[in-house]
């Protein structure tokens, strides 16, 4: 991680860096660039550090659950808001489309489907979600509605902005 934020220190480009040190298959050929990042999509440690982060320094590493991030923010947009009447059209189609993914069979017969003991799965009445541990949230985190873009690593941006952060990780 120390080599590519070094690779980027002296000039090398954010692509030709992702594509020697990024394990992100995802964002490894497009280097690493993390587009419209909104406040609370990013694992906390990284947003708290990227929405805070002034406009083009190279910040990290950054340790997330998910690996290592080398940040810059590359831009910078205002939170802005929505009209009912203009977010209508978009919230009945999500709802649509949300009452459309569970298909049929699922609603009529999840409640009569008992799988025997130590087979169930959640199309089982008698399934149960494993506990997951629990993670304190960064109090740091920008005001909801923020966005962050960012090229190979990720970047932040003062609270009630939106940025454009780019990530570059490593295990």
């Amino acid at each position: 991680m120390l080599a590519a934020k070094a690779a980027l220190a002296s000039h090398q480009t954010w692509l030709a860096t992702a594509k020697k040190y990024s394990t992100d298959g995802a964002t490894k050929n497009i280097g690493g660039l993390l587009t419209d990042q909104v406040s609370g999509e990013l694992p906390a440690a990284l947003g708290a550090v990227v929405f805070a982060a002034p406009h083009l320094k190279l910040l990290g590493p950054i340790k997330t659950p998910f690996g290592y991030y080398i940040a810059e923010v590359t831009d910078i947009l205002p939170a802005a808001k929505g009209s009912l009447a203009k977010e209508t059209p978009t919230i009945k189609e999500t709802l649509a489309n949300d009452a459309l993914s569970a298909p049929t069979w699922e609603k009529k017969w999840k409640a009569k489907t008992t799988c025997r003991s130590g087979f169930e799965i959640p199309d089982c009445s008698n399934y149960t979600a494993p506990k997951t541990p629990t993670t304190a949230t960064s109090s740091t985190t920008p005001a909801a509605g923020s966005t962050v873009t960012s090229t190979t690593g990720s970047a932040g941006s003062p609270a009630g902005s939106a940025v454009t952060p780019t990530t570059t990780t490593s295990k």
